[in-house]
Parts: structure tokens; sequence; C-alpha cells
């Protein structure tokens, strides 16, 4: 299930501010064997994939450092290494919910993020535990924590998420 934060976590050992570096740092061959990096390739990428090697579609060899932000943030979100981690979900371009939904069906993933743009999803709200499936849900349930105080106005109080 996808678990989102609404303000940043408390605990900022686990936020991946900088997905590439986490990325660069711990990358592994292995990784690319994987079914669900391969589908990562095919569909955010566009790439062809033997074994660990990428080809644009032109067959030109391609440096798997070399892939998106999003690419590299859903590869990581697969890892178990990274269970506890929680990830911007800024990091991520429209081409990424698809591939996000099906690894949260298989694991939690922490998030962190202010809006909603995927729409019709089930997500938990970290700051009230309540699970919301709309985007109806989600607008709802962030106001009532807003009112609450529980989460910060963003209208009405000038801060900064970052």
């Amino acid at each position: 299930m996808i678990k989102m934060y609404l303000v940043k976590p408390k605990n900022e050992d686990n936020l991946i501010k900088f997905p590439n570096e986490v990325y660069d740092t711990f990358f592994n061959e292995e990784w690319f064997l994987q079914p669900i990096v391969k589908r990562i390739i095919l569909e955010v990428e566009k790439l062809k994939q033997r074994d660990i090697l990428l080809n644009d579609e032109y067959g030109h060899p391609i440096s798997p450092y070399s892939i998106s932000t999003g690419s590299k943030t859903l590869i990581l979100m697969a890892q178990d290494f990274t269970n506890e981690s929680c990830f911007r979900l800024s990091n991520l371009g429209d081409n990424c919910y698809n591939i996000l939904e099906d690894i949260a069906k298989t694991k939690d993933i922490f998030i962190y993020a202010n809006c909603l743009p995927i729409k019709d999803i089930q997500i938990q709200i970290m700051e009230s535990g309540k699970v919301v499936y709309t985007d109806l849900d989600f607008i709802e349930e962030k106001y009532k924590l807003m009112e609450e105080g529980v989460i910060p106005n963003e209208y009405t109080e000038n801060k900064y998420i970052w």
C-alpha cells in the first residue's frame, strides 16, 4: 500500500531526498534482472534491454546511470533495503504512477507529498491513518487535518515544504 506523509516525516533519516545519489551509491547490476526493473526500463525509459545492457531505439548503448530520476526512484522503491525509506512523490513523473501502484501491491511504499497527482488510488494518510480511495476523499481528509491543526494550513501559513 502507498503510505503518504503530507508534511515532512519527523524521522528524516529515512527520507530519500536525492534518489540519484542513493541509486549511484548502491547500484547493483542484479537489479536489472528483476522483472519489475525490466518493466521500468521498457515502460518508463522506452529502452530495450538484454541482461543488464540497455539500448535506445537506434541500438546505441545507454548507461544504467543515465536513466531518469523517476526510473531510479522506482528501482529503489522495489528493493528490499529501502523498506522503511520515504520518497518524494515529486521525483516521479506521470509515466511512473502505474508501476508505483504495482510495487505498492507487493510492499508498503512511503511517499511524501502535499498534493495528489495520482487519481483514484488507495493511499493511507500517515498523519491520520485514514485510507482514502478517491481524489475527493484525499481533499476532504487533507482539509480536516488542516482544520485540526495536524498539518499546517498552506493557504494561511507561508511555510514551504522543503
